[in-house]
């Protein structure tokens, strides 16, 4: 009998000595690996059910587990790892990255001693990987970060140090991290806690519950590498604020790396405590900025490929023209499509496209009158006396300043030009800086009607 089976026996004991309501639940768990050391199992729902099931049925589990593989010579409580999300085969897995059991041996006896978790899981709560460098979309506005990213994937605690990863959901936060902490276990290092800020949280409130804060401490200030997802949700706990401080401290001094994602910048966190605040603005922030038109493009193409779905060139740039705002968004889009068009058996068409995604795409599509960059450049620089190159400069001098932010302002209004795609065309600026400059400029019309006047002209010249 191999390992499929004598779970498919274990899991149907497990449900039938259960009642109903936890049948939901406990139906999609999936065994993935399993030795004397620990058992991995997959299919968990949410961080819900997870911490339902730690507290409910975990002695169950382990005694189900030890009597349906004897032959293993389980102990009675033996550790389980609960994983969120669909499980992962252990083939495929294997295939991607090494397994968690494969690492370096730590580097002294105490950490050998310590879990990691309170039912003894490795601290990668929910790591996808397939979410790696190699899958990331580059494009100018997150062209830094990555850099950042990959520098700190390859030496861990030399520098940036925190690295925090800062962007709105769907621009690839999420991707970035766990592709530093693929990156990681490929290494290995021998204690990687990548985890979401939700479930550090929980694990304190676990922790002061069963009275096991020294445990739950240890795992997170002992790590080699501390990776935690949407720390802006910890502004709601004070206390998870407080322990996270500590933490941060205990990492660095181990020689740790931290790398955080967040929301917004932490001067923008008001409902975090100062001592927070200055932590995450000690290392380096860096901005996750949307997809400009073209990575666009290339995400909706690898996805297409990667899940086997025919998509004509047409389409796939509907679809990256006309939903612009989050890269998850884009994928799921390209998802949608693949299943309608199996399961009605429809050719997939631009128009077929179009009614499936109407609920998706942005309110209006971009506009695009017919007027070039290089014109648009061309009229500044005649008007303000500022030479094309030194609009693509670093110069700072105020004249060069003033002509850049008028050129951002009609690249975006009469060229309808993405941030991004700005950007690359005034020396490969950021993201960040590219509406900086649009600001600034918005507050200059308030104060000069002259200037307004002129860009109303220009305007009203190309718009017809």
């Amino acid at each position: 009998m191999d390992e499929t089976e004598r779970w498919t026996r274990c899991l149907a004991e497990l449900l039938g000595r259960v009642d109903d309501d936890d049948r939901v639940g406990l139906s999609t768990l999936t065994l993935t690996a399993i030795s004397p050391q620990r058992a991995v199992l997959g299919g968990v729902a949410d961080s819900f059910w997870r911490g339902r099931i730690r507290r409910r049925f975990l002695p169950l589990l382990q005694a189900l587990l030890a009597a349906h593989f004897a032959e293993l010579g389980l102990p009675p409580a033996v550790p389980i790892e609960l994983r969120i999300g669909p499980a992962v085969p252990l083939p495929e897995r294997d295939a991607r990255r090494p397994r968690a059991a494969s690492r370096a041996t730590p580097r002294d006896p105490a950490q050998m001693s310590l879990p990691m978790d309170a039912d003894g899981g490795d601290g990668l709560t929910g790591l996808d990987p397939r979410l790696c460098f190699d899958t990331f979309q580059e494009s100018a506005a997150n062209r830094s970060a990555l850099a950042f990213a990959r520098a700190v994937s390859e030496t861990p605690g030399a520098r940036y140090n925190p690295l925090v990863l800062i962007g709105e959901p769907g621009h690839g936060k999420t991707h970035l991290l766990h592709a530093i902490a693929n990156a990681y276990l490929a290494r290995p290092m021998p204690r990687v806690v990548c985890t979401t800020a939700e479930d550090f949280a929980n694990a304190l409130w676990e922790g002061i519950r069963l009275k096991r804060m020294n445990t739950v401490r240890a795992r997170f200030r002992q790590a080699d590498a501390l990776l935690l997802d949407s720390v802006e949700f910890l502004g709601v706990s004070p206390r998870a604020q407080e322990e996270l401080v500590h933490t941060i401290d205990a990492v660095r001094a181990r020689g740790g790396q931290l790398v955080f994602t967040v929301d917004r910048f932490p001067s923008g966190l008001t409902s975090f405590s100062a001592a927070l605040r200055s932590r995450l603005e000690m290392g380096l922030t860096a901005e996750v900025g949307p997809l400009d038109a073209r990575t666009r493009l290339a995400l909706v193409r690898a996805r297409a490929e990667a899940d086997g779905i025919a998509l004509d060139e047409e389409t796939m740039s509907l679809l990256a023209e006309r939903i612009t705002g989050s890269a998850r968004k884009l994928e799921g889009a390209v998802v949608r499509i693949g299943a309608y068009a199996a399961l009605t058996e429809q050719a997939i068409t631009p128009a077929f496209a179009a009614s499936l995604l109407a609920p998706l795409f942005d309110a209006a599509p971009l506009a695009r009158p017919a007027v070039s960059p290089r014109e648009i450049i061309a009229r500044v620089c005649e008007h303000t006396g500022v030479k094309p190159d030194a609009l693509r400069s670093r110069g700072r001098a105020g004249q060069v300043v003033r002509a850049r932010r008028i050129v951002v302002y009609l690249l975006r209004r009469a060229a309808g030009l993405s941030y991004g795609e700005i950007g690359l065309l005034l020396g490969n600026r950021s993201h960040s800086t590219v509406i900086q400059a649009e600001r600034g400029l918005q507050a200059d019309l308030t104060r000069e009607p002259m200037l307004r006047q002129f860009l109303e002209r220009l305007l009203a010249e190309w718009q017809g």
